[in-house]
């Protein structure tokens, strides 16, 4: 109804509006020219008069008695129109006057004066073309009934105009209704269409133009009503394949899980075997040249360990299994790790590597920190042949960035962006697979932006490159603890280490390892051999467990049983060797903290390190 009302105030104001405006102009620009025509014809009325009555006074002048002269005026005088009539002379001196009553009676702007000149005929006829003039007569005329004349007129014609205003509005509004409405129902029907009413209808009716116009409205609702159900078949129709495909994927993606599940416990079980047994047996052999033999063993199973651990990375980050656990963390003991990691393979290498001491602190993730800095360094020290490795932090206003300078073979501008891709290598490096997958910077990249940063590159070929990360920098509650002693500084000698692992080959290679250290080891599969084990009050002082063992048993139940025997109030530490996914996440959670973590495969620097980490801590 709101719509129909305006609707038809619009089309009625812009009919009536142009067309009152043009009539308005057309009667006032009548009155003005009747009005004129009024006053234009007054006043050559009251200037004729005045002429004969200057010729009258002419004539009477004639006569030797003067009194026509006066006679003359009072005649003038007569009409009902004139008030005044008076004879002039040349000096402005007043000969005679005849008035009326009502003359001074009269308002100022009610009354109009004329004259006109009177000569002296009786001149020469030679003085004919020049008349002497005697003086002259005025004849004042009574102005209001040009007045009232006026204002009738004026009247008449603003009557006349609202007559006509008022039929036009009538006819207008008639228009506009049958505009109006019709175009009404049109709107209303668009807006039930728009609404999801395909129902909506205009019902025939007004003039032609809209008639047509609903006519189309109708047709349009009719062709989408149509297309709707053929896209409600279409949508029916993607959605079941849609979901037939999603099946596929939900399928493929639990089988991948399987997979990386029975990879990251089957695989790194003979490579985690492979590469203790390795440790053990460089230190008993003293020739050079089977010295050299395991030292490419140990290469190439490096090499296969990061092939696998890259390949494992990638598949978890892209399955989104890895969340960021942001904390507040000590930069300096991220750059320590670093430095133990790094420093002995840069120095074999050739190659100075510094890790310039920092007291920052910045909000990250430890974890997805340090397999950042670890892809970031590994590949410096990778593609270094000569030169050194300079990794640092430094503040720049609210965050602080970690840099990773190399004086390397250097990346081509047009190269920088593909470098993050997964399985992109340069200049070649795709044909060395010691050299890995290509996987190192993408997993780095993708870490960077589970915190919500990004990895930068600057780079100049031949010259070196640098790598920097950012992360919003924070100030610690209470002041940094002192850094630790390095772990691996001191050796593992004469412990009594029980090993529970099911695997045979692990089993032997980690007592040989151990035995190696002076240690005194036993070892068992599962909790069943624990009172062989643990015979003539033999207690264990560390522990070195498998996470799953046969069956359903796992390495903390086994633990578990052990503390149970020993009746101590001081735990045992413990280093728990896994290749499970996603058990860091568990193991930060809620595990004791004097035991450790370590992912298969186990290198026997990392071993050692981990043990006295959780002596330390006992």
């Amino acid at each position: 109804m709101n719509l129909l009302r305006g609707l038809t105030v619009r089309l009625t104001a812009t009919t009536i509006l142009p067309l009152s405006l043009l009539g308005i102009m057309f009667a006032l620009y009548s009155a003005f020219t009747r009005v004129d025509g009024l006053k234009r014809e007054f006043n050559e009325d009251g200037q004729h008069r005045a002429i004969q009555l200057a010729r009258t006074v002419e004539l009477a002048q004639q006569q030797p008695d003067g009194a026509n002269v006066s006679t003359a005026l009072r005649v003038a005088l007569e009409p009902k129109s004139v008030l005044r009539v008076a004879y002039v002379n040349v000096n402005g001196e007043m000969l005679t006057e005849q008035r009326k009553s009502s003359f001074s009676l009269a308002e100022p702007g009610s009354i109009l004066a004329f004259n006109a000149p009177v000569f002296d005929v009786r001149a020469n006829p030679e003085d004919t073309l020049r008349p002497k003039a005697l003086g002259r007569v005025e004849l004042t005329l009574n102005a209001q009934p040009l007045h009232k004349s006026s204002h009738w007129i004026w009247i008449s014609t603003a009557l006349v105009s609202l007559c006509a205003l008022a039929a036009l509005a009538a006819l207008a509004l008639w228009q506009a209704r049958r505009f109006a409405k019709p175009l009404a129902d049109v709107s209303d029907a668009v807006r039930r269409l728009a609404a999801g009413d395909l129902r909506a209808r205009v019902e025939p009716g007004g003039v032609t133009e809209v008639q047509a116009l609903g006519l189309g409205v109708n047709n349009l609702a009719r062709a989408i009503g149509e297309s709707q159900r053929t896209l409600s078949e279409k949508v029916e129709q993607a959605t079941a394949a849609l979901k037939a495909q999603r099946d596929e994927a939900s399928a493929a993606s639990q089988a991948k899980s399987r997979f990386l599940a029975a990879a990251s416990h089957d695989l790194r079980q003979p490579m985690h075997a492979l590469g203790l047994f390795c440790s053990a047996l460089v230190r008993k052999v003293q020739e050079p040249d089977q010295k050299h033999l395991i030292g490419n063993i140990q290469l190439s199973l490096q090499a296969m360990e990061g092939l696998f651990e890259s390949l494992l990375d990638l598949s978890r980050l892209e399955a989104g299994r890895v969340q960021a656990n942001m904390t507040l963390t000590s930069l300096a003991e991220v750059l320590q790790w670093l430095a133990n990691e790094f420093g002995p393979a840069a120095r074999d290498k050739g190659l100075r590597f510094r890790v310039r001491p920092t007291q920052e602190w910045g909000y990250v993730d430890p974890t997805l920190l340090r397999r950042i800095l670890l892809n970031l360094t590994s590949n410096a020290i990778r593609y270094t042949a000569e030169g050194g490795i300079l990794v640092g932090a430094r503040r720049c206003g609210e965050v602080v960035r970690i840099e990773v300078w190399d004086t390397g073979r250097g990346i081509n501008g047009s190269d920088i962006e593909a470098i993050f891709d997964e399985f992109v290598q340069v200049d070649g490096a795709a044909n060395d697979k010691t050299k890995g997958l290509g996987l190192g910077l993408a997993i780095a990249q993708k870490s960077a932006r589970l915190m919500g940063t990004r990895i930068r590159v600057a780079s100049k070929k031949g010259r070196g490159s640098v790598f920097s990360v950012e992360l919003l920098s924070g100030r610690p509650t209470r002041a940094a603890l002192p850094a630790r002693d390095d772990p691996e500084a001191t050796a593992v000698i004469a412990l009594r280490v029980l090993v529970i692992e099911d695997d045979e080959a692990g089993r032997q290679a980690m007592t040989v390892l151990l035995e190696h250290w002076s240690c005194d080891v036993r070892s068992l599969e599962g909790a069943a051999q624990l009172d062989g084990v643990l015979a003539n009050h033999w207690l264990p002082q560390l522990i070195i467990s498998d996470y799953r063992l046969r069956g359903k048993e796992t390495g903390p139940f086994v633990i578990e049983q052990v503390e149970r025997r020993r009746k101590s109030e001081h735990p045992l530490p413990v280093v728990i060797v896994s290749g499970e996914l996603g058990l860091e996440e568990a193991f930060r959670a809620s595990w004791p903290a004097h035991w450790e973590l370590l992912k298969k495969p186990v290198s026997a620097q990392s071993l050692r390190a981990s043990m006295n980490k959780v002596l330390s801590q006992g």
